[in-house]
């Protein structure tokens, strides 16, 4: 028998992470006053009742980005922050795609540790009220801030948050071991930008955790690599020079055509040799 439930981990103090049956991780991070819940997932568990067993605290809920796995179960609460370039993409999110994302990876698993099916998967009857993620906002919640930066690439309105408590990164889909910038992302000139930002502010964090801790049939809890920000950042400029050799792959999220990528050190990035 599967796992039935989301895995919540303790991550740092006050920091957990939330395993919402290797689909994607959602954040909750608590100060004193406020806490901050980081990304929805896919609406495949009741991510609220999460959150308020974990706190009792007032919260507000951040969107790295706007993809099904990240935005999917943002239809439970009453407000989210989320990038104005991405808003439209959050909203049009279909029961459909959200259904086909969990059959994607389920079929991709061969086997499969995550016992969860179609009943888990919820209609949307409302969709949140949305305010502005920009660029330097901070979240204070008491005790500690998390600072918001801009960083387009995966998508064009992604965004990271770091946290000057626990001094961890959370990255959202902007700096993995798997980059894919061909899913209604940015140029990855622009992506490289973003990415620079964040590598100007690397004193200020010590551990990177992404969007997909324990993704598919793994139940890991860890960090990217450490190399992971500086080889996101080779590897663009390895593809903006041309002076990595792409290669092609079947992408199960994308099986209608193959995928460029290049790989460099830790990192694969998915990228269109369009949009470069």
């Amino acid at each position: 028998m599967g796992i039935k439930n989301p895995i919540v981990t303790e991550i740092a103090h006050k920091t957990y992470l939330i395993n919402e049956y290797g689909l994607n991780v959602m954040y909750l991070v608590v100060g004193t006053e406020r806490a901050l819940l980081i990304d929805t997932g896919s609406g495949y568990c009741d991510l609220k009742a999460i959150v308020e067993r974990l706190t009792n605290k007032p919260y507000d809920v951040v969107l790295t980005h706007g993809h099904v796995d990240h935005a999917g179960g943002c239809d439970i609460f009453e407000e989210i922050y989320i990038h104005p370039d991405d808003v439209d993409m959050a909203k049009n999110i279909s029961y459909e795609s959200r259904l086909g994302y969990g059959n994607s990876l389920r079929n991709a698993m061969g086997e499969p540790v995550w016992d969860y099916s179609e009943e888990n998967v919820r209609r949307w009857e409302n969709f949140p009220a949305c305010r502005d993620l920009s660029e330097g906002m901070v979240f204070d919640l008491g005790g500690r801030k998390l600072t918001v930066y801009h960083t387009p690439g995966h998508t064009k309105g992604s965004c990271c948050l770091i946290d000057d408590k626990s001094r961890i990164l959370f990255s959202g889909d902007a700096a993995n071991i798997n980059l894919l910038m061909n899913l209604g992302g940015a140029r990855v000139s622009t992506a490289l930008e973003g990415l620079l930002k964040i590598k100007a502010h690397d004193a200020e964090f010590d551990r990177n955790y992404n969007g997909h801790v324990g993704y598919a049939s793994y139940v890991d809890c860890v960090t990217m690599p450490d190399s992971v920000l500086d080889d996101c950042i080779a590897a663009m400029r390895g593809i903006i020079d041309g002076n990595l050799v792409p290669i092609t792959y079947e992408n199960f999220l994308r099986p209608d055509k193959p995928t460029t990528a290049v790989e460099y050190g830790a990192v694969r990035i998915s990228y269109d040799p369009d949009f470069i």
